[in-house]
């Protein structure tokens, strides 16, 4: 039987040059409490929005639009104080436009909740 604890699931969204969304699932059983988000300096004014489905496809969390080149903290009170995932989920990442520039941007997204994983 796994552990239940305090755990930490790291994502990084790698954006070509004209994506603008990406997606991975992952499975974990538990409450997520806080994302650190690190939305890049993106060549163009863009915003990006990260977002939760379970594993019907609901979406069940949404960051709402960030700016660019900035960290976020979205802690439990963002997440409805817990934010319950009980199998595969969807980690979403989306950009409101293409990012302008030429190589690959990277947007990085860490989960840090209570549960196990796998």
């Amino acid at each position: 039987m796994k552990e239940e604890r305090v755990q930490r699931l790291e994502v990084d969204f790698v954006f070509g040059a004209v994506d603008v969304s990406k997606s991975v699932q992952s499975v974990i059983e538990g409450e997520i409490k806080q994302i650190h988000l690190r939305v890049p300096n993106f060549t163009d004014v863009v915003t990006l929005t990260l977002s939760v489905e379970d594993e019907d496809g609901y979406e069940v969390f949404t960051s709402g639009a960030k700016a660019k080149n900035a960290n976020y903290n979205l802690k439990a009170t963002d997440l409805d104080d817990t934010l319950l995932i009980a199998s595969t989920f969807t980690l979403k990442a989306t950009l409101s436009a293409v990012h302008g520039g030429a190589g690959d941007e990277a947007v990085k997204a860490v989960i840090y909740y209570w549960g196990i994983q796998g």
